[in-house]
C-alpha cells in the first residue's frame, strides 16, 4: 500500500476541516496537518486505519527486515502455499505455539 499523502497547513483550511476530512476519505488520501511546517496531525481514510496503526506498521517493518535478510519462503503456486499453511496448522501444539 503506497501512501497517497499531502500536507495541509492548518491556517489554510480555516473552518473547512470537514472538507479536508471528506477529501481524505473520498480520495483515499492521507493528509498531514501542519503548523509552521511541522506535522501535528494525520488524517487517514477509515478503511486504511488498520494498516496505518503503529502495531501493524511494526509488523510491516519486521516483515521487511525478514525479507531483506532472506528469512522468507517463496512458493511456485497458490496450491503449494495453501499446503504449507495446512502443514503449519497441523504443527500447532495444544498451547497454540507453532511446532518445530
Amino acid at each position: 500500500m503506497s501512501e497517497n499523502a499531502r500536507e495541509v497547513p492548518m491556517n489554510e483550511f480555516g473552518d473547512r476541516l470537514g472538507d479536508v476530512i471528506g477529501r481524505a476519505s473520498m480520495l483515499g488520501e492521507v493528509i498531514y496537518l501542519t503548523v509552521d511546517g511541522t506535522r501535528v496531525a494525520k488524517i487517514v481514510p477509515h478503511e486504511d486505519a488498520w494498516f496505518r496503526s503503529p502495531a501493524w506498521q511494526a509488523m510491516e517493518r519486521e516483515a521487511e527486515r525478514n525479507r531483506m535478510a532472506g528469512d522468507h519462503r517463496t512458493f511456485d503456486s497458490a496450491d503449494e502455499f495453501m499446503a504449507h499453511l495446512e502443514e503449519l496448522h497441523h504443527q500447532v501444539d495444544d498451547s497454540g505455539a507453532p511446532g518445530q
